[in-house]
């Protein structure tokens, strides 16, 4: 009997102890699930709240292009004929109170235009190949249409006149060239492509080195030839004269000062030093690069050295 008082009363104290470990373990673990919800449920009304103040902006975005968009299927596809008399109608009011208007807006139209990046590149590109065939017209102009005028454009002026018997001085032609070329201070800003007849340059080379040893000799040897055929010799001043007027026969035809140096083509004049051939045909604008002798436009330039 007292055995079995002891067991009921050991058993007791067991489930007292083991109700007041789960009491003391579940107390705790019960506060933290219940915090644990509290705070997803805290979380879950800050998102649904955060959600729909979000979404309030949203919708109204989103309901106004919608009335904008029934807005321009109306006016701009069932009335596209209106809408385009409205159009007219203001285009021709404000021409009609501004008519500087489209010259406004084709110059701020051409600023943008010429700000932009490659647009400079592409306009210098233009110019130059704009050049280069005004170049390459000009030279077939000049080489099939001017042939039988380059044949008698090979006898100097002077010569013809002297044949003649009259002298004339060659530089009185030219005056309004030369002060035209000495007023030039600063050279124009452009590129200048000499194209032309590269292939007979040689040839045409030879020949007028040739013509104009010849021609810078004649007055020398027709007095030579004065005096082999038995004539009176020359005196002291006409020799005199003689290389006075061969000097002045080798200056360039427009200064005066310096030597001739340069051959045109394709007239195959020489007639002009370096420093005024430079002046003629970089200075000058494309239809004023003429030959001061014959007037024939100049394609191509070559120093000679007699």
């Amino acid at each position: 009997m007292i055995f079995v008082n002891m067991l009921l009363i050991g058993m007791q104290n067991c489930f007292s102890v083991f109700a007041g470990a789960w009491e003391a373990v579940a107390g705790p673990l019960h506060k933290a699930v219940e915090l644990a919800l509290t705070l997803l449920t805290f979380l879950y009304s800050c998102l649904v709240g955060a959600s729909v103040l979000l979404w309030t902006p949203c919708q109204l975005v989103l309901d106004f292009l919608g009335a904008l968009a029934r807005v321009f299927i109306t006016v701009f596809v069932v009335d596209a004929h209106g809408l385009l008399i409205t159009v007219a109608i203001i285009s021709l009011a404000l021409l009609y109170l501004n008519p500087r208007l489209p010259l406004v807006v084709g110059r701020l139209s051409l600023r943008f235009v010429d700000m932009l990046p490659g647009v400079r590149g592409v306009q210098a590109a233009a110019q130059r190949l704009r050049v280069l065939l005004q170049e390459r017209a000009l030279a077939f102009q000049e080489s099939h249409a001017g042939r039988p005028q380059q044949a008698d454009g090979t006898r100097l002026p002077n010569t013809d006149l002297r044949a003649a018997g009259t002298l004339v001085n060659p530089t009185d032609a030219f005056l309004p060239l030369a002060s035209d070329l000495s007023q030039l201070d600063s050279p124009q800003l452009g590129l200048a492509y000499l194209e032309g007849e590269s292939a007979s340059g040689s040839s045409d080379l030879r020949d007028s080195s040739s013509l104009a040893a010849r021609t810078s000799t004649l007055p020398l040897s027709s007095a030579l030839v004065g005096v082999e055929d038995g004539s009176s010799p020359p005196t002291d001043s006409r020799l005199l004269s003689l290389l006075k007027e061969q000097e002045e026969r080798k200056k360039c035809v427009i200064c005066q000062d310096r030597a001739k140096t340069v051959l045109l083509l394709p007239c195959r004049h020489l007639c002009l030093c370096r420093h005024c051939a430079d002046i003629l045909t970089q200075r000058r604008p494309i239809q004023q690069r003429c030959c001061p002798l014959c007037r024939q436009p100049i394609t191509q330039n070559m120093d000679v050295f007699l």
